[in-house]
């Protein structure tokens, strides 16, 4: 695994996007001390075996491209919890989440994994109750504080926040 970072706000975070930094930071001011430390931006699995067509930079990093990223793993009293931070919580992220424990478990099988986490600013329709039969636990924040466009496909954040 990459390096641990204590838990709590930091000044920038490895792999997020603005908007899964502002999830994540919610989480944090939301739940002090729920973690020791963290990781992020873990690589998970095997890579990508077909470097037909990769631009020469991209091939040079291979290894960490070709690869699933795990948003934050937090660790308390000798347990591991593999968190995904989403806008809008799908089934994609429980998908996300069963293939990233299969892979962890997998490579570290002498480590203690608690039940995974989804971290969202708005549940959408079945999702907990899904999550749940699922073993995994669903984290909603409340309502979003960002509006994104209705076009805007991605998890960066340019609006504005909410003002109530």
């Amino acid at each position: 695994m990459h390096r641990p970072f204590p838990y709590g706000a930091l000044p920038n975070y490895p792999h997020l996007t603005k908007y899964e930094t502002i999830i994540w930071e919610r989480f944090v001011e939301a739940l002090p001390g729920r973690f020791q430390i963290c990781y992020y931006d873990v690589t998970c699995g095997d890579c990508r075996g077909d470097e037909e067509g990769l631009k020469p930079e991209w091939k040079a990093n291979r290894d960490y491209l070709g690869r699933y990223k795990v948003d934050v793993i937090g660790f308390k009293d000798g347990k591991h919890t593999l968190i995904e931070l989403k806008r809008q919580a799908t089934t994609k992220a429980i998908g996300e989440l069963a293939l990233y424990a299969h892979t962890l478990a997998e490579k570290f099988p002498a480590y203690a994994w608690t039940s995974p986490i989804i971290v969202t600013d708005e549940e959408m329709p079945n999702m907990k109750s899904y999550a749940e039969a699922n073993g995994i636990k669903l984290t909603v924040l409340g309502p979003p504080l960002i509006s994104l466009p209705e076009n805007n496909k991605s998890d960066e954040a340019p609006g504005e926040p909410h003002k109530e």
